[in-house]
């Protein structure tokens, strides 16, 4: 059964409450009462599902559950089995955190989690997020964390958009490239070139470390991760890295500065 069919079943009010009435009904229970005071619903509602499933073949009238009802309780079973195994399965990803040691940890240390250039990082010392070392790490080396408590705090980047002029007015040797070294002076994690202009005017001011795929993605995906990036574009293609970055659907703050 794959994914949507299982939460289907998991949101289908009406199919869980007959599963409940027909377990009850295979454990021996004949009376209305019986039922409606097991499963926590009226005489009335258990009467009314009773009718139902008689037309639908998952009981006799005399209360006996058919094959049918069977099969049916087999189904709904299987299905919230797999919706809970699914979901432990998620449970178990959040109680274990992988992170950056950011200084020598010993397994059972209480460490707190913290952001660092879009990296999860764990060191010894008080942050909003806390929990305790599963295995030792050195320095830089991966550590696992558990027992986690608070939320890991995350203080959102902005995406700073550096338009440059468009190829009809010289491109990248139009540029004034003392205004983007000042700019990039400022810091910046990492940087983002969209089109022919952006890629060379990055070359030629020597930076050869930059994302050229994919690169509104990219820099939403570190702004969201608190990190500070740089993305140059042409005036050629501005509406379109603009409706990229804002498409992600994401509240992501950007600020377009002209060279």
């Amino acid at each position: 059964m794959v994914e949507h069919e299982v939460y289907e079943v998991v949101r289908d009010k009406k199919r869980i409450t007959k599963t409940l009435i027909l377990l009850e009904i295979v454990k021996g229970a004949r009376k209305l009462k019986e039922i409606a005071d097991a499963i926590g619903i009226t005489i009335q509602g258990v009467s009314d599902y009773v009718k139902e499933m008689v037309e639908e073949g998952l009981i006799t009238k005399d209360m006996k559950i058919t094959m049918e009802g069977v099969d049916f309780i087999e189904k709904s079973v299987k299905s919230i089995d797999s919706f809970l195994k699914e979901a432990n399965k998620r449970l178990q990803m959040i109680r274990i955190v992988d992170a950056i040691a950011a200084e020598d940890i010993e397994e059972g240390d209480e460490v707190g989690l913290f952001m660092y250039k879009g990296r999860v990082m764990a060191r010894k010392g008080k942050e909003e997020s806390m929990g305790i070392a599963i295995n030792s790490a050195k320095k830089g080396e991966d550590v696992g964390v558990t027992s986690l408590r608070g939320i890991l705090k995350i203080d959102r980047g902005r995406i700073k958009i550096c338009v440059l002029p468009s190829i009809s007015e010289g491109g990248s040797r139009a540029v004034d490239y003392k205004k983007i070294k000042n700019l990039i002076a400022e810091g910046f994690d990492i940087y983002a070139a969209y089109g022919s202009v952006a890629i060379v005017t990055l070359e030629k001011i020597g930076i050869d470390r930059f994302v050229e795929f994919a690169p509104a993605a990219i820099c939403v995906e570190c702004a969201l991760k608190g990190m500070k990036p740089l993305l140059l574009v042409s005036k050629d293609y501005l509406t379109h890295i603009i409706r990229e970055i804002t498409t992600y659907g994401y509240d992501v703050d950007y600020e377009i500065i002209s060279i």
